[in-house]
């Protein structure tokens, strides 16, 4: 595989100021997949599934109050126009990931191949990661600079709350997935060694 990555985490996007999960409850939040569904459901607002380019319309005409999304969304989808209070907690990932039909790559001379195998895979998805952190950061720096963008930043006690308040979802996700238990353990073991430099 090429590449196997994430984007960078989203966050809350809405219309008026949201500074505590209390302020979530009620809101209509466009929802990229089920998991995001269920975890603004245990946040008290109503996930609405939508495509994302409907979404800044829909922002405007007050059908939707806001969206999880990053800064590459944010603004390809002109988001950044209608949903100015950012609530900076992380609400998940979305996978990304480029793939090679085998039977194709089979089919490459031995250069090719050795030239897609040399700058692929891990090499390929940090090199994606540092690029991607660079690009949010940078988007991020700007947007706190616009006098009508408004962000808040949540406390220790603040996220450690929104923990709390996710975590059934990863236990329900957990439990439903026949490989879940596996899968999280592998997940908490790669971020380990990730933070602990292995």
């Amino acid at each position: 595989m090429p590449l196997l990555v994430t984007t960078h985490p989203y966050f809350i996007n809405t219309v008026k100021p949201v500074t505590k999960i209390a302020d979530l409850k009620g809101l209509k939040l466009r929802a990229g997949g089920p998991v995001a569904g269920a975890s603004m459901r245990a946040l008290g607002a109503v996930p609405v599934g939508m495509p994302i380019p409907a979404v800044a319309e829909n922002i405007s005409k007050g059908i939707l109050n806001g969206s999880a999304a990053e800064w590459n969304v944010m603004y390809a989808f002109r988001i950044i126009e209608v949903a100015k209070h950012h609530y900076m907690a992380r609400l998940g990932t979305v996978p990304l990931a480029v793939l090679f039909n085998k039977k194709r790559f089979d089919g490459l001379s031995a250069k090719a191949r050795g030239i897609i195998n040399k700058h692929s895979g891990e090499k390929f998805s940090r090199k994606f990661g540092d690029v991607h952190f660079a690009i949010q950061g940078k988007m991020l720096a700007i947007t706190q600079k616009k006098a009508d963008q408004k962000f808040v930043f949540p406390s220790k006690a603040d996220l450690a709350k929104w923990d709390d308040t996710l975590r059934p979802v990863i236990d329900d996700w957990v439990k439903k997935h026949p490989k879940g238990k596996m899968l999280l353990a592998a997940l908490k073991k790669e971020l380990a060694d990730y933070r602990a430099g292995r």
